[in-house]
């Protein structure tokens, strides 16, 4: 975009603009320039793409675009298991998620498995402490690791029964069951159910 001043040149009184240069120059000289520094802009970002993608003779470089390629599909397929454990309900997720919450320590984070029931949020409390207090983030060794492992031990359309393997190199392999239900379209833990099982003879 050209700006005009209102200088004029004192020969032949023309008037003057502003050029790349940030000079006065008569406007068609100065319009010669502009066009000139676009061309050259447009020619850098060619020399650009020359450097990286092409060889001597012209030809694409086959290893940057491999890699290039290799990148863009790495990229596609993180993002694609990201989406899928974002929206991943199924069971053996949760299970393994509230496992961690349970883990971790974090009361609030493992109650929201739970079905909205103050009996079972009590029988969660007593199902935890059987289970857990030794094993807490806060009592193993910082950088302890624990993996965790869900198998699947009987199931009907609205309930699931797993075994629950934790391994980490400070609490070696434990191991425990649980059972939850489906409600609605979302699967709970049921931990009542689960102590019953446990507690009959």
């Amino acid at each position: 975009m050209l700006t005009v001043c209102k200088a004029e040149c004192v020969v032949c009184t023309l008037p003057l603009v502003r050029g790349p240069d940030q000079r006065r120059h008569e406007i068609g000289e100065a319009r010669q320039m502009q066009q000139a520094a676009r061309l050259e802009g447009k020619k850098g970002g060619n020399r650009w793409w020359e450097k990286h993608w092409m060889t001597d003779d012209g030809r694409l470089r086959k290893i940057n675009v491999a890699l290039a390629a290799l990148l863009f599909l790495g990229l596609l397929c993180a993002g694609a298991l990201a989406v899928g454990r974002l929206f991943d309900n199924s069971p053996e997720s949760r299970v393994r998620a509230f496992t961690y919450m349970c883990l971790a320590g974090n009361q609030n984070g493992a109650i929201a498995y739970l079905p909205d029931d103050m009996v079972q949020c009590a029988e969660f409390d007593r199902w935890r402490t059987r289970y857990f207090p030794s094993i807490l983030d806060e009592h193993r060794p910082a950088g302890d690791v624990v993996r965790i492992d869900v198998e699947m031990i009987g199931e009907t359309p609205q309930t699931r029964v797993v075994r629950v393997t934790m391994t980490s190199r400070f609490m070696g392999k434990r191991a425990h069951e649980q059972r939850w239900q489906k409600t609605g379209d979302q699967w709970f833990f049921d931990p009542a159910i689960t102590l019953k099982m446990h507690d009959q003879p």
